[in-house]
């Protein structure tokens, strides 16, 4: 059972949606997000958890000012959970993760593991986190991962030396979510619903049962 340590995130009454998207294109997914946080900005949704992966892609962050300066301390708090929920998870699979002090993510010894980066708007969260479970390490070697120069990035089956099946991370990820905000229940969806014509609706192919409850 994950300890929760921030009374003030937790959220009551309210269930979490989780959707497995499987691989998908980078702006395919942003432009998902961006119409699942109108409909949550107003109202007409709960919170939405999406898991998924790219195809290698990089991209380049707005920078940090802009954030700090408008969001304050709550993000922090919010981050720091995000980081507890992915230190949670790697414990289940018997890998030893920890923070380091003034810098977002998660590390195993020397190794990131694991990258947070969070938008708000009108106090909804999106984007997120990225945890390497089995991903070509090489693409690293061509840029400065997270601005942090000589950061050396590793994954789930570089530290346990063999594969690790995404579907079961993907599962051990949602749960931990769920328990360490204490949603009421954790709902499974095949489909991203959106009245946005200009967004498709997906129906991914995957086998996992919904409604699950915690």
């Amino acid at each position: 059972m994950i300890e929760r340590k921030n009374p003030s995130l937790l959220i009551f009454m309210m269930n979490l949606h989780c959707i497995d998207l499987g691989l998908v294109e980078y702006a395919q997914a942003l432009g998902w997000q961006e119409e699942l946080v109108r409909q949550r900005c107003q109202g007409e949704s709960e919170d939405t958890l999406l898991l998924l992966e790219h195809p290698p892609v990089f991209t380049l962050g707005r920078g940090g000012d802009e954030r700090l300066t408008c969001h304050g301390r709550d993000v922090h708090l919010y981050l720091r959970s995000l980081e507890a929920v992915l230190i949670a998870v790697l414990a289940e699979y018997g890998l030893r993760a920890q923070r380091k002090d003034g810098i977002t993510g998660v590390w195993v010894g020397e190794k990131k593991i694991a990258s947070i980066g969070v938008g708000v708007r009108r106090w909804v969260t999106y984007h997120g986190f990225a945890l390497n479970v089995d991903p070509d390490l090489s693409y690293f070697a061509d840029i400065v991962p997270c601005g942090l120069p000589g950061v050396r990035m590793t994954s789930m089956a570089q530290q346990l030396a063999r594969p690790v099946a995404l579907a079961a991370v993907k599962a051990a990820v949602a749960q931990t979510f769920a328990d360490y905000f204490v949603y009421a229940e954790m709902l499974w969806q095949k489909n991203l619903l959106t009245p946005n014509p200009e967004l498709p609706i997906l129906d991914p192919q995957f086998s996992t049962p919904g409604p699950a409850s915690r």
